[in-house]
């Protein structure tokens, strides 16, 4: 029985048990030596110096330890560096350990000694002995990171940094090792990344350098810089060099198949090897062709002087589709060092072969053809060629056994001959004294024969007729001549003289000129890009002709003509063999003649003193009933000669005038008249600088058949002041005193002073816009006595704003006066009014509604 010393004045609170000495706190039966039992905190420590420290100690060989609080982080501390932190856990949660006071990270370890290197600072192991895991899982994993998040459309990056931060100052990392998705479907995918830093900058991260991608893939990534080959991936070797112990060694990259049956299978290498003096290298090539994994043997290689070597039983094989491969092989047989042939054992159909004797006594290596059994064709090496084993030899009869036959067909007639296998004829080509001709099949030959005089002579079928002649007239000149069946020369192209053409049209950039226009397709040039002919003359004052001939005497060589004078730098048609008209270098234009178009045929004509001799100027368009003679019901446009100008208007007889007809329409002037017109009034004096009358602008509004401008449009006077009689404009007013204008109401006008046009509407008191522009209005009007006015500007019965006019006199027995001006822009057929606000207003003398058209 377990005796307990109580204090009662506790309440049970502090319990010492009886013979085990037990200290229990709200615990009466304490299992340890100090047993404290509560709900929530069961003990709390206050420390009052700055923080708050637990000790332990270990009475077997004295070492303390301190659990406490300081400065808000939770800290733990040994005997080891005068009882300094071991291990801190912040307030934020972030766990240092190592002597770290401030760390940056949720786990930070470092060495207790910050000056010294220590032992690993972090070591992770799964149990001892056999207990290291043999399978690949989650939980055989040392380290994983990552857990329950992910990158948003496979974005996550999940890396481990490495090298020097200056602490917390370093917000860059010099190299990385982690893993990035690519994929955030299911449990994701994703790649092995390796970075690293290509500065020294505290702020500059690692870019990716050596990626493995998900299905197996390596890719090694390097700067790039033009003009220069940048190393990305560097295979070498360990050891000490020396001359001896490197010749032909060198790191390889191999390839393999199906590791996990045959993890040594190697079908291939390729190597860099040292090869030759000082630093050279060659690249060979290695290929699997034994009987074990790793029989491999050279087969190919690339020297360091750039020379490609096959082995001595190498062989390049070449696909030839769905017919059997080509190959090209290095022999072992030394009298076929090189052939190329089908992948059939011996079926060898090009080659180079060795002899120490051979056909003709050769000894030296020559060069033949073969087909799948016996040599056909023969290149020796001092320039023989032979077929089927044996020289080509003279008197021999072709026979349809060959196919090419090389022999003298007679005495001093050396012949080539081919046998057509497929139509059982041959083509041939003879060379005799001063003939050459080529055969095909029975009859068809081409035959040139060099003449006594040292001309060339073509013939085609038959010998008796010439197709082309070849002649030379001297050290620098020649001919070409070209006969058609009938031996009539058709084309002569000279050096020295004449070259002509006599029958047949010419294409230049077109083989078929006859498909073009039947009056102009004799000369025809053709381009998809822009097209021209030029005539260019070497002298600086000589003339540029294109004639119209319809003859060779007198005028009849040039009927028609263009010439461009570049002495002048003048522009002359001529028509009947006449200059009609010049254009000079000013691009002023003299014509002459009594045609379409009328006027002067000598620029000289321009001045005052021949302006007598000037004639009508005519310029017919649109209407195709009119006649040869320019009339009104023939003519666009009309410049009449000098004259006299009557007053009545539609009566216009004379002066400068321009008349425009309607050019798309060829029953205007016989339906509705002439269009417009422009007049010097009066006739012109002959004395330059006298004074001229006005200047007049007439328009035509009627649509009478033959009818004639009446409207003067525009009238400008000698001095330069413009009149425009039809501008829209008016003035009105009302007669009536007092009351004259009724409040809310529009106002009413009785009296016009001005309506140019009838355009102010006085049945509806309002003016109609009878084109489109810019109109300026104003009105003035007087406010009953002591009353207030107002009144406004309105447009199709909407007030413009801006017009509102408002007065008002407190005194007594006053009147006022407002006006309003505004400039509107406006459509034909809008109208406008003025209207008043709640008051009437006065009129008589003081009040006007005016407007006009500005523009």
């Amino acid at each position: 029985m377990t005796k307990a010393i109580e204090l009662s004045q506790l309440g049970n609170v502090l319990t010492v048990a009886e013979g085990t000495g037990n200290v229990g706190i709200r615990e009466s039966s304490p299992s340890y030596e100090f047993h404290v039992k509560g709900a929530g905190t069961v003990a709390y420590f206050e420390g009052t110096g700055g923080n708050s420290f637990i000790g332990l100690e270990d009475s077997d060989d004295s070492t303390i330890g301190f659990i406490g609080v300081d400065g808000g982080s939770l800290k733990f501390q040994t005997s080891g560096n005068s009882y300094s932190d071991k291990l801190v856990i912040t307030a934020a949660g972030q766990v240092g350990i190592g002597g770290i006071a401030s760390t940056g990270a949720l786990l930070h370890l470092r060495d207790s000694n910050n000056a010294t290197k220590g032992a690993a600072q972090l070591k992770i192991n799964k149990g001892v002995g056999t207990a290291a895991p043999t399978s690949i899982s989650r939980a055989d994993c040392y380290i994983h990171l990552g857990g329950s998040e992910w990158g948003n459309g496979g974005t996550g990056i999940y890396l481990m940094g490495l090298g020097y931060t200056n602490g917390e100052t370093g917000t860059g990392i010099p190299a990385y090792v982690g893993f990035k998705e690519t994929s955030s479907s299911g449990y994701t995918k994703g790649d092995l990344i390796f970075g690293t830093r290509a500065n020294t900058t505290g702020t500059s991260n690692a870019e990716e350098r050596l990626r493995i991608t998900s299905d197996g893939k390596l890719i090694a990534k390097s700067p790039h810089s033009n003009g220069a080959i940048n190393e990305a991936v560097r295979l070498t070797t360990l050891g000490t060099y020396s001359s001896s112990n490197s010749l032909n060694s060198g790191p390889a990259i191999s390839f393999g198949q199906f590791h996990a049956d045959y993890p040594t299978w190697t079908t291939a290498q390729i190597a860099g090897i040292r090869k030759g003096n000082n630093w050279h290298g060659a690249l060979a090539f290695y290929t699997n062709s034994g009987s074990s994994e790793t029989d491999l043997s050279q087969k190919l290689l690339i020297t360091a002087e750039g020379n490609f070597a096959l082995g001595r039983t190498g062989q390049i094989t070449m696909s030839t589709g769905n017919k059997s491969d080509s190959v090209f092989e290095q022999l072992t047989n030394a009298y076929y060092p090189l052939a190329l042939h089908s992948n059939e054992t011996n079926k060898r159909g090009l080659a180079i072969f060795y002899a120490e004797t051979g056909t003709g006594g050769n000894n030296n290596p020559y060069l033949f053809f073969e087909n799948q059994t016996n040599v056909k064709f023969q290149v020796f090496s001092n320039g023989l060629v032979s077929a089927n084993a044996g020289h080509f030899i003279s008197n021999v009869t072709p026979t349809s056994g060959r196919g090419v036959e090389i022999f003298e067909a007679e005495t001093g007639v050396g012949q080539i001959a081919s046998f057509d296998r497929s139509g059982g004829s041959w083509d041939e080509l003879r060379i005799k004294s001063n003939h050459l001709e080529i055969f095909t099949g029975s009859s068809n030959k081409l035959s040139s024969r060099f003449n006594t005089n040292g001309s060339l002579s073509l013939f085609v079928n038959d010998a008796t007729k010439q197709t082309h002649l070849f002649t030379t007239g001297g050290a620098n000149a020649g001919s070409v001549y070209v006969y058609n069946a009938s031996q009539d020369l058709t084309i002569a192209l000279k050096t020295d003289a004449d070259s002509y053409l006599t029958g047949g049209r010419l294409g230049i950039g077109t083989a078929a000129p006859a498909d073009y226009d039947g009056e102009a397709n004799d000369l025809v040039v053709r381009s998809a890009n822009h097209t021209g002919v030029t005539i260019a003359s070497t002298g600086s004052n000589q003339r540029c002709n294109l004639y119209f001939s319809d003859g060779t005497s007198s005028s009849e060589k040039y009927r028609g003509a263009i010439t461009y004078d570049h002495n002048d730098d003048n522009m002359y048609i001529r028509t009947a063999g006449t200059i009609r008209v010049r254009v000079d270098s000013d691009g002023n234009v003299a014509t002459g003649g009594s045609a379409l178009f009328h006027g002067s045929s000598v620029l000289s004509d321009f001045t005052n003193t021949g302006r007598s001799g000037y004639k009508l100027v005519s310029i017919r368009a649109g209407n195709s009933s009119g006649g040869a003679t320019p009339a009104n019901s023939s003519s666009a446009i009309k410049i009449y000669p000098a004259g006299t100008r009557s007053a009545t208007a539609g009566n216009l007889t004379g002066g400068i005038a321009w008349q425009h007809l309607d050019p798309n329409y060829s029953g205007w002037s016989t339906s509705y008249g002439a269009g417009a017109q422009i007049w010097m009034g009066a006739a012109l004096h002959d004395t330059p600088g006298q004074e001229r009358d006005r200047f007049n602008l007439w328009m035509n509004s009627q649509t009478a058949a033959g009818s004639q401008p009446n409207n003067l449009a525009i009238e400008v006077y000698p001095n330069g002041v413009v009149r425009h009689p039809k501008l829209p404009c008016f003035m009105v007013r009302n007669s009536t005193s007092s009351n004259a204008f009724f409040a809310n109401a529009k106002a009413t006008w009785n009296t016009i002073d001005l309506n140019n046009g009838s355009h102010f509407d006085n049945a509806n008191d309002r003016f109609i816009c009878p084109i489109d522009g810019f109109y300026h209005f104003s009105c003035q009007m007087l406010s009953m006595n002591d009353q207030r006015l107002f009144h406004e500007l309105r447009k199709n019965g909407s007030r413009v704003d801006g017009t509102r006019t408002e007065s008002y006199d407190p005194s007594t027995n006053s009147y006022q006066t407002n006006t309003f001006v505004a400039v509107v822009q406006a459509s034909a057929n809008d109208y406008f009014e003025v209207w008043l606000g709640s008051q009437n207003g006065y009129g008589s003398v003081y009040a006007n509604f005016n407007g006009h058209l500005i523009g």
